[in-house]
């Protein structure tokens, strides 16, 4: 039988961001690291999912503003990383030293 509620529950798009790079979205190249969950809570790495992961966190949220996400799996001092940079989509885009890098 079905029951009237009186609002809906929060789902999953509702909930509060676990990482928000919105202060790197700003044309700079960035380095953020890959730690475990106690890392990312005291400010020692940036993330805890995988590099995958947050690459597509990121690039669904930099297409979200219309924006383009240039990005390539690195290791930075031993660990796994993620270093990107946002573009503007009519923009011109950076110049590149290593054009292997991934364009998502």
């Amino acid at each position: 039988m079905p029951i009237s509620i009186e609002t809906m529950p929060k789902t999953r798009r509702g909930r509060a961001k676990k990482y928000d790079f919105s202060e790197q979205m700003d044309g700079n190249p960035w380095v953020i690291v890959r730690g475990d969950d106690e890392e990312v809570a005291n400010g020692e790495a940036d993330f805890s999912c995988e590099v995958a992961t947050i690459r597509a966190h990121l690039y669904r949220e930099t297409n979200d503003k219309g924006l383009a996400l240039r990005s390539t799996e690195v290791e930075h001092e031993g660990r796994e990383a993620l270093a990107f940079t946002v573009i503007d989509v009519d923009g011109v885009e950076p110049d590149v030293e290593d054009e292997s890098s991934d364009l998502d």
